[in-house]
């Protein structure tokens, strides 16, 4: 069941509570997804990577084959705010004015440690691949890090389009200024090359980041999926995490229920699951079965993926 909705949304979002499962569940879904013929690009945006050891096969912050339509990254966030900054850094070498550089580097320098870059970094790199949605797959699907860096990075496409309309009001604010004083000083009318570039690139960002945060709060075009066991601890922050969904707008697709011991009354089972059913009874609560280890390799991730759509582990 939760499969049939995830088919119809080209963003999946995996995310939870360490601990909980949440790779090998968004690997058996992309997994699922794929052996329907839909194009997936499975990512990582969680510092301690594991799909490489899940498919046993090195995989790194370029797609690399896994399976049949199925194509994977790791996004390590030290090399993306590196490769980000490298950007940032090109652009203003061709903005500002020559013997500029040492300052651009000072400032940049100081930037990398900033607190949220790393965030900003791997939004603008999965802003990119959100635009491939439709032409280079049907799919992408987010395995992503623990609760609080996830909400985190969630919320940084409404503040970021927020903060770069700022910077575009200043902007505008000072070329105003500067083309009345050139026009005193010169009789110049022109308009600043350097200044329209950089508008314009401020222009073209604040485009990316709100068509994101537009397509993150698309219920049908992206989803939320919430990762849990069936302990306590976990299913409260599961209900956090859903609650400050709700109040982000982000829709919430499905909750799966992991490492269900199959030994276990199913009634203390039920105890333990009944507030997450009470808080969202319409969504779809798919329970995976605990395994004797946790599962490894493609045909272990495929034949447990069956779970999904419903049918038996």
């Amino acid at each position: 069941m939760l499969l049939s909705l995830l088919e119809r949304r080209g963003l999946i979002f995996f995310g939870g509570k360490g601990g909980v499962g949440k790779t090998t569940l968004s690997a058996m879904a992309a997994l699922a997804l794929a052996r329907q013929g839909r194009r997936v690009c499975l990512v990582s945006t969680d510092p301690a990577h594991n799909l490489g050891h899940l498919f046993e096969r090195p995989v790194g912050p370029h797609p690399v084959a896994i399976a049949p339509n199925l194509t994977a990254i790791e996004l390590d966030p030290e090399a993306t705010v590196t490769a980000h900054l490298d950007q940032v850094a090109g652009f203003l070498s061709e903005v500002m004015p020559r013997g500029g550089r040492a300052e651009i580097d000072r400032h940049l320098s100081r930037a990398r440690h900033a607190p949220g870059m790393a965030e900003a970094a791997l939004l603008d790199r999965i802003a990119d691949l959100a635009q491939g949605i439709g032409r280079d797959h049907d799919h992408l699907v987010l395995d992503t890090a623990p609760t609080g860096h996830t909400l985190t990075l969630l919320s940084l496409p409404e503040m970021m389009t927020a903060w770069t309309d700022g910077m575009i009001a200043n902007r505008v604010q000072a070329e105003r200024f500067s083309a009345s004083a050139r026009a005193m000083v010169t009789g110049s009318t022109g308009e600043d090359p350097r200044a329209a570039a950089i508008r314009q690139t401020l222009g073209r960002r604040r485009e990316r980041l709100a068509g994101l945060r537009d397509h993150i709060t698309d219920p049908d075009r992206a989803g939320f999926v919430a990762v849990t066991t069936p302990e306590r601890m976990p299913v409260q922050e599961t209900l956090a995490l859903g609650r400050a969904l709700d109040q982000a707008g982000i829709p919430l697709a499905g909750i799966v229920v992991n490492r269900v011991p199959a030994e276990h009354a199913p009634d203390a089972i039920a105890a333990r699951l009944a507030p997450l059913t009470r808080a969202w009874p319409r969504l779809p609560l798919t329970r995976v079965p605990q395994t004797p280890q946790e599962p490894s390799g493609i045909d272990a991730l495929q034949a447990l993926s069956a779970v999904l759509a419903g049918g038996p582990a």
